[in-house]
């Protein structure tokens, strides 16, 4: 599967939904990411291509009661992805569009 590309994604949590952008490169079949949040950088530590089609990682999501770990598990099918993060509030479901 060919991750590569931006998406921007709709973060539905508990305490309201964000607006984010998903920045995913595979090179030799290595998957390297990024979420891009109000400007700010967060890149993925240990992604992990987990199919065909989907991809876990960890990530270090900044919130208003400070930093979380989280675990970010997503799956693509063709320009869509969805996905799932635990957070502080909760468990949060995401889905998004390839950039064009």
């Amino acid at each position: 599967m060919d991750f590569n590309g931006s998406y921007d994604i709709v973060v539905r949590t508990p305490m309201g939904s964000m607006e984010q952008r998903l920045v995913l490169e595979t090179i030799d079949g290595v998957l390297s990411g990024k979420v891009i949040d109000n400007g700010e950088e967060i890149p993925f530590d240990s992604p992990n291509i987990t199919g065909d089609n989907s991809f876990e990682a960890n990530i270090e999501l900044p919130s208003p009661l400070g930093k979380f770990k989280s675990v970010v598990k997503a799956t693509v099918e063709g320009d869509t992805i969805s996905g799932k993060l635990k957070t502080p509030f909760g468990l949060a479901k995401y889905t998004g569009q390839k950039v064009k």
